[in-house]
């Protein structure tokens, strides 16, 4: 292909991603069971987990999903990767397991109890984890998961969601309103006090602006950290399940009944992303790459595609990529291995603008640094391409 003939299709393609509608739609799961939760690392592998002990797996962005070996029969309530091979489950009666080869096989672990359901999981890196349930239970790990400290408290609580900002942050909500912050790794909480609904749903994209959504049409919004939080806008009145925000501005909640918002102004206001798509309830939802997905009840899932996500490309088969620290406050460090050599390597937002080419730095013929110094916080795609294919990595940057 000569270089004119390269360039008008390089052009004609971008017209055709820019000019496309942003629309969900339903891929095919081939289950009934509930799904309860989906986690994504890039924008083509994803995991989705439910009841019946029910494990989804995509390599392609969900064009084709795969069952994998059942974990049990007890539902599982959460999936979470900590890296680019290692994925963790939550279930019923304590159930937690992990994978260390991207789902091919799992081996079950535990946290020493059998007494709660555990629904949650977050983590600070692959070894800095933490796990939280029905009665009051919060667990903790500072090996990878080969052992867990009890931080919980005699309680009759029941913890829904956790997300963990560094190795001291914390925010845990959950059942009757509850929303509680910790800055001391654990040793205490601060609960947030009026309201009285169920909270499922916490997410932060930096280390001040945090949003939650619950029952009864809940949700919350924050850019002092917690200190304070303020209700946005939304019309109406069914339970939200699983909220995200792609940049400050940008982000999606989910709930019963097909329920799928979306806000621009930083949760504020909200107005109806898609209508009468479906009348499952939809129960999580994560976006990577400039894509989204949601899955729910009846083996429900759906797929987000951005107007102009399709200069993102798809995954990589000759290299690996590794990115550290991640999430990422100033710098972090980008390294390739595999049987050939990054030719190309760039930064792109969450809504697939390219950013200034100078802010990664080779430093050696497999490393390169990133400078992310002037970058507002969100989430942010490293593309890298080889002489065969591409890859590309999620980053998440926390600005302080």
């Amino acid at each position: 292909m000569n270089s004119l003939t390269h360039s008008l299709s390089v052009m004609a393609l971008l017209l055709i991603f820019s000019s496309a509608k942003a629309q969900w739609k339903v891929q095919q799961s081939g289950v009934q069971s509930h799904l309860n939760a989906v986690d994504f690392i890039d924008s083509n592998l994803g995991l989705a987990v439910g009841d019946d002990g029910v494990v989804l797996r995509t390599t392609n962005g969900g064009q084709a999903w795969e069952m994998l070996d059942s974990l049990g029969v007890a539902p599982l309530n959460d999936v979470h990767w900590v890296n680019n091979s290692t994925a963790w489950a939550t279930g019923k009666y304590g159930g937690l397991y992990v994978t260390y080869n991207k789902g091919d096989s799992w081996t079950i672990k535990s946290v020493g109890s059998f007494n709660s359901d555990l629904l949650s999981m977050s983590s600070v890196n692959d070894q800095v984890l933490w796990v939280t349930g029905t009665l009051g239970a919060i667990y903790y790990s500072i090996d990878g998961g080969d052992s867990w400290e009890n931080k919980g408290r005699t309680s009759v609580e029941g913890y829904r969601n956790v997300q963990f900002l560094n190795d001291s942050t914390g925010f845990i909500v959950g059942f009757n309103g509850l929303i509680q912050k910790t800055i001391d790794t654990g040793r205490s909480w601060l609960r947030e006090d009026g309201y009285n609904m169920n909270v499922f749903d916490v997410f932060f994209l930096s280390d001040s602006k945090g949003w939650l959504c619950g029952d009864d049409s809940l949700v919350l919004y924050t850019t002092d950290a917690g200190k304070t939080w303020v209700k946005g806008y939304i019309p109406t009145t069914e339970s939200l399940q699983s909220i995200r925000f792609t940049d400050d501005l940008t982000g999606w909640v989910v709930g019963a009944n097909g329920t799928i918002f979306k806000s621009k102004d930083g949760g504020k206001t909200w107005h109806a992303s898609q209508t009468n798509l479906t009348s499952d309830h939809i129960l999580s939802t994560d976006f990577e790459g400039g894509f989204g997905w949601a899955v729910g009840s009846n083996g429900l899932i759906l797929k987000y595609t951005q107007p102009n996500s399709g200069i993102i490309p798809t995954e990589t088969v000759s290299v690996s990529c590794r990115v550290y620290p991640n999430p990422v406050v100033e710098t972090a460090r980008i390294e390739f291995s595999g049987y050939d050599r990054v030719r190309e390597i760039r930064l792109y937002n969450s809504g697939g603008q390219e950013m200034a080419p100078n802010l990664i730095t080779q430093k050696s013929q497999t490393s390169f640094e990133l400078d992310a110094t002037n970058l507002t916080s969100g989430i942010y795609n490293v593309v890298a391409r080889t002489s065969m294919d591409m890859v590309t990595r999620k980053i998440i940057l926390i600005k302080n």
